[in-house]
């Protein structure tokens, strides 16, 4: 009855596509950022691997309440621009952007703070713990900037921008993260040449 009607809409496929294409790119590449970011650390020893695999699970917990504000404010942004309620918009985002703000940095503090314990919880090795605390006093510091660009992102894209949210993550999650980790990784580098050079 219904398949006569099952086709292609030239109208509507545009429109999926204006949307469904910059979000799969924007995944596509941060997948392969974390890649990279995970060939960087792979470069290390096995302990050193194990003590950010831990912080990894722990980062998860942490950015898992980010993103869930990012997707609200995504939800609330497109009702509002849908509604033509624009000052509500402004508002709401402004709020929204500031909580989210705020309980990253509270939650990084709170990383930062309780790192050795939450790392123990996992793996009572002191140099697992020692990698993990040290590459909780890294990234931590930054939580907030990564809870304001992950509101920004969600709430362009529910306003239908999927091309600007694109270029905000790409740029939060890819290029600074990338840059952050190749600094770190050359500086260490020149630490352990350093090291080679005293011992012999």
């Amino acid at each position: 009855m219904f398949l006569p009607r099952v086709k292609i809409y030239p109208a509507s496929c545009r429109e999926i596509l204006a949307y469904g294409i910059p979000s799969g790119f924007q995944n596509a590449v941060i997948a392969f950022s974390n890649v990279v970011v995970q060939a960087n650390i792979n470069l290390f020893d096995v302990k050193a691997i194990a003590g950010c695999g831990v912080w990894s699970k722990l980062e998860g917990f942490a950015v898992l309440s980010i993103v869930s504000f990012s997707m609200a404010l995504s939800t609330f942004a497109g009702q509002n621009m849908g509604a033509g309620n624009n000052m509500r918009l402004r508002r709401g985002s402004g709020y929204g952007i500031l909580a989210c703000g705020g309980l990253a940095a509270v939650t990084g503090a709170v990383l930062f703070a309780f790192a050795p314990w939450l790392t123990a919880l996992f793996k009572n090795d002191p140099e697992i713990i020692a990698f993990s605390v040290m590459r909780a006093h890294m990234v931590t510091p930054f939580f907030c900037l990564l809870g304001i660009s992950n509101c920004i992102g969600g709430i362009l894209r529910g306003m239908g921008k999927a091309k600007q949210s694109m270029a905000v993550y790409l740029f939060a999650w890819c290029a600074v993260r990338i840059a952050f980790i190749s600094i770190l990784f050359i500086l260490q580098y020149r630490r352990m040449l350093r090291q080679l050079h005293d011992n012999f």
